[in-house]
This record gives C-alpha cells, structure tokens and sequence, in this order.
C-alpha cells in the first residue's frame, strides 16, 4: 500500500475541484464526513491489488482513481474509528447492490456491477481513523470496439470483431453483465440466417502457452453456448482456442495485454 503524504494548500483546492465532478458520477468516490481530499492519482489504464481473502490478492486492471483523505482538524468531536471508515463504504456498496469482499481492522475491498460495468474498491485506515486511502478501479465486463449499429458493417467489410471480456484470471465463466451485449448480437445474427462464425479465443503471453491454448478454447465455448442460448443455432457456431499465439498488440505493456484477451467473432466465407 502506499505511503501516505501531505501536499500543499493551493494542490489540495486544484484536487477537490476535479475529483468533485467524479463524485456527481460516482458515488463510491464520497468521503467520509468531516474528511477533505489531500492527495489523487487517476490513471487511464492501471492495475490494482484486490483483496479477496485473508490469503489471495487478485491483480486487476482498468481505469483507477486513487485518493487520500485526512479528517479535516478544526472539526467538531473525534474521527471515527477504522470500522466506522470501512463500514461507511460498505454501507454506500451495498446501497447500489455491491459487496464487501474481504475486511480486516484497518483496510477492506468491496465490489459491484452495475450494467457492463464492475467496480472493485480497496479502502485503507491510518492514524487510528484520522486519515485513509481509497483506490477506485472500473472495469468493463465487456467490451466492442465498435457500436452494435456497425457490428454487421464491420464483420463484412473486416471479416470479424474482437469482443473485450472481463474474464477472471484463469477462469472461462462469463462475467455479470456480458448478456446486455451478447444478446444484441444474437439479435441480429438472428437477423442474418445466413452468417455463419468461427469463434476464436485469445489471450495474453501470462502463463504457459499450453494453459493459455486451453483456456482461450474454454473462453470461446463459453461465448459460443451463450450464443446458443440466445437462440443462434450451433450449425452456424464453432469455437476455437488460438492461445497467446496471435497478438494484436505488445504484451508488455497493461494496454496490450487487455487487448490480445479478447474473443474474436470471425465471419466464415
């Protein structure tokens, strides 16, 4: 975790002012009360450490807000307590259908979907309650680069279209939230009788390139028996696992690696 660190009056003002406008969007990112902002970091594309037991700390990536907040000192009567920090969060979590994680004496993680999106919180208490930190990560649960409207257009003229989902790491079980995109695909192959797709799973070079090959077909099965659910007929569906052996982008950097995990509806000819 990191280190928490004062800053200068003029930086605290600049601060408040732009994380304000967040908090009208999100409400995971209000402080306590009788807190003031003292220092945030927002980054486009970051990992974050997510806390899911006493033993196991799930690294995720996505766009990340991180704040520290200290109890405002000419405030009336006493900071609250480390629970009572946590249990505000918690509070505010499950207010919008959320769930705590994990939580010790000083810090706990929290998370929520809502729509195609998930958000993991990691809150963490200092000074007996007189200061803490609050990462923010938000994650798409799934992801086109393209509109649903250009989704045909595209797989013409392209030949196919990478969807972006949010798999847990190891794990080939769809995510909260990829119906809302998968069944407007479904919709409109149903549209199309005559459009037949290979369903190619890809991933990053994290892992052995063996695992990787089983796990990108497992990924693409998973897809593939959705679309069948949703009424697409398994004669015009096949599922192939392509491993870490087709990247799009440089797996050494966060951006690239989300973008060569990915499924690939590719358009049989």
């Amino acid at each position: 975790m990191k280190d928490f660190k004062p800053i200068g009056f003029l930086l605290v003002l600049l601060v408040i002012a732009q994380i304000s406008v967040a908090q009208l969007r999100n409400p995971l990112l209000a402080t306590v009360h009788n807190f003031h902002i003292q220092y945030t970091e927002l980054e486009a594309v970051a990992s974050l450490g997510i806390p899911i037991n006493h033993s196991e700390v799930r690294q995720m990536e996505g766009k990340k807000t991180f704040m520290q907040c200290s109890f405002m000192e000419h405030s009336k009567g006493l900071p609250p307590s480390p629970y009572e920090i946590i249990d505000t969060y918690k509070s505010i979590v499950r207010r919008y259908g959320g769930k705590l994680l994990y939580e010790d004496t000083t810090f706990a993680s929290y998370s929520l979907t809502k729509g195609t999106k998930e958000y993991w919180l990691v809150v963490e208490t200092y000074q007996q309650g007189k200061a803490y930190t609050l990462a923010l990560l938000e994650t798409e649960v799934i992801h086109i680069d393209v509109s649903i409207r250009q989704f045909l257009s595209t797989l013409n003229t392209e030949g196919h279209v990478p969807i972006y989902i949010n798999f847990e790491s190891g794990d080939a079980t769809l995510p909260q939230g990829t119906a809302i995109v998968l069944k407007s695909i479904a919709r409109l192959l149903n549209q199309n009788q005559h459009i037949r797709l290979n369903i190619e799973g890809h991933t990053d070079n994290i892992g052995s390139a063996g695992s990787n090959k089983t796990l990108s077909e497992r990924r693409a099965i998973a897809v593939m028996n959705e679309l069948i659910l949703l009424g697409i007929s398994q004669d015009r569906l096949e599922a192939v696992g392509m491993g870490q052996d087709k990247p799009v982008y440089d797996n050494n950097t966060i951006e690239g690696r989300q973008k060569n995990r990915r499924v690939e509806l590719v358009k049989v000819q």
